[in-house]
């Protein structure tokens, strides 16, 4: 009885009559996908397949960072063509947290920081037009210290975000040690 397979009478090593069916079920759809790319019938590609997915930065985002003396630092891996990078550098160091965030509402995002000694301190890192100091200049472009503040105690955490109805700027959230109570922030 060729074809039949009695599982009663199994033997070891012997190879199941079922095998061809299976590899001809496993064949197929691989013999269609290849006819249909032949045919130029293609499935959508996904995100990582697009070799142009992966040139997502935005040309104008910098990278903020607190270097290991504790200056915050602005790295600018690409610029414009003729657009001198940013490079700021704060002129105070001991920061230890830092965020950006649109904070006055120009389009461009501030750094926001920290320092050890509770000190909250607001940089505009390019200033686009109004006064400032001359030598508030690093690599031709003005930078500008916005706003300073000494936090009740000492700072652990700070960031920006919108929080309220107004969609233009973004508020600041900074957590430090309640002077009050030692084990609350």
């Amino acid at each position: 009885m060729a074809g039949v397979y009695d599982c009663t009478k199994r033997q070891s090593g012997r190879i199941s009559p079922r095998l061809p069916q299976l590899a001809v079920a496993m064949v197929l759809p691989a013999v269609l996908i290849a006819v249909l790319l032949l045919l130029g019938v293609r499935a959508p590609a996904r995100a990582q397949d697009d070799p142009l997915a992966t040139d997502t930065a935005n040309i104008e985002d910098e990278i903020v960072y607190i270097d290991a003396a504790g200056h915050i630092r602005v790295f600018d891996p690409r610029q414009p063509d003729n657009v001198p990078p940013v490079a700021f550098r704060s002129p105070d160091a001991g920061w230890i947290d830092a965020a950006v965030g649109d904070v006055n509402g120009d389009g461009d995002d501030e750094i926001v920081a920290i320092g050890e000694n509770g000190l909250l301190k607001v940089y505009d890192p390019v200033i686009a037009s109004g006064p400032v100091p001359p030598e508030n200049v690093i690599n031709g472009i003005y930078w500008e210290e916005l706003y300073a503040t000494i936090l009740p105690n000492r700072a652990l955490l700070v960031d920006t975000g919108n929080f309220d109805a107004e969609p233009t700027t973004d508020e600041i959230v900074a957590v430090y040690v309640d002077p009050n109570n030692a084990t609350s922030s």
